[in-house]
């Protein structure tokens, strides 16, 4: 079932004229010390997929630091960035955050608007997929920014687009979504 939102953003989307390829950067977040996911099953598919298109190129980023995050978008012209990994929102801070990996192997959680900061400097980039869960959740609790959560905090920045998930999902179902989309 599609549900669209849309946030009123006094940020406008400037049409970008698109050179072949479409460049897909895939970020793979699987750290040590959380719940184990599938991530090589979405990655085959994913490069099953986009290997029938023409004019698409998809680079994958694992483990998945920060830094290195950081060297690739300066490296490539990305259009699309699919994250796939651990999301999570903390209530009573009304913060949303995306788990990344440190040179260790661990978790290191990266809220979302630190993340817009670093996404809006890539100019190409014109969608973000989080196939994450909770990365969709804002608060409502009064006091609180309601635009912390990880998509809202990164629409904010200027991304024009981001698909994510409200809530937690299975691991088979996340594939699922990520396949069909």
């Amino acid at each position: 079932t599609p549900i669209v939102r849309y946030l009123d953003v006094q940020v406008p989307c400037i049409p970008l004229p698109l050179e072949p390829p479409l460049r897909i950067l895939v970020v793979i977040s699987n750290p040590l010390d959380h719940d184990r996911l599938d991530l090589e099953r979405e990655r085959r598919q994913i490069e099953e997929t986009w290997a029938r298109q023409e004019d698409v190129a998809v680079d994958f980023l694992q483990p998945a630091t920060i830094l290195e995050l950081q060297d690739r978008l300066t490296a490539a012209p990305y259009h699309a960035l699919h994250y796939m990994g651990h999301g999570g929102f903390d209530q009573r801070t009304g913060r949303g955050v995306l788990i990344f990996e440190d040179e260790r192997g661990l978790g290191v959680p990266l809220d979302g608007s630190t993340l817009g900061v670093l996404l809006r400097d890539v100019p190409t980039l014109r969608l973000v997929f989080l196939n994450a869960c909770e990365t969709a959740r804002v608060t409502k609790q009064e006091g609180l920014d309601p635009f912390a959560g990880v998509a809202t905090a990164m629409v904010m920045a200027g991304i024009p687009a981001v698909v994510a998930m409200q809530f937690p999902i299975t691991d088979g179902a996340a594939i699922r979504f990520a396949n069909s989309l």
